[in-house]
């Protein structure tokens, strides 16, 4: 057997360039990307992300699943969420809240399954951010308008009908 080393430098070159490129997306996005086994474990996730849990280093996530970083109750949403988009296959979008550093944030999460070339499922990937912000201007808009209405002073109509 006998291969052409002309044909693997370019290759090479061509991953690395694709690493890189990766590499910085994964290191300066302000959001949590990921991918996981279908076990749940991280294999990859951006230093942003990596803070949300608060494990400072994404390296300290890798390998580790969401019962290992997350309470019981978010470890199960996180599984079920896992377990339906795998089943179903479509992405799957849910908004959960959590307390990081003694504040509640709320975070729009997407999971999809990651397919080899045959369609079957090897990963899991995901994207979250914090919509804490939206979330909390959707409820102060709310909170207004009902404020609003409950000022506005109601007025019974009165309708005169002239008879001559």
């Amino acid at each position: 057997m006998v291969i052409d080393i002309d044909e693997l430098v370019p290759a090479k070159d061509k991953l690395e360039e694709i690493r890189t490129l990766l590499s910085s997306i994964f290191d300066n996005v302000l959001a949590l990307l990921y991918l996981r086994e279908l076990d749940g474990a991280f294999i990859l996730v951006t230093a942003f992300g990596a803070a949300v849990p608060g494990m400072g280093d994404p390296a300290r996530m890798i390998g580790q699943s969401a019962h290992a970083l997350d309470t019981a109750a978010e470890a199960e949403t996180a599984a079920e969420a896992q377990a339906t988009v795998l089943k179903t296959g479509p992405p799957l979008t849910h908004e959960y809240t959590r307390q990081v550093d003694g504040r509640s944030m709320v975070a729009r999460n997407t999971i999809f399954p990651i397919r080899d070339v045959t369609g079957a499922s090897i990963r899991i990937g995901g994207f979250a951010t914090d919509v804490t912000d939206l979330y909390n201007a959707r409820n102060q808009s709310r909170q207004a308008q009902e404020s609003l209405h409950q000022s506005r002073p109601v007025r019974a109509a009165s309708w005169s009908r002239s008879t001559r």
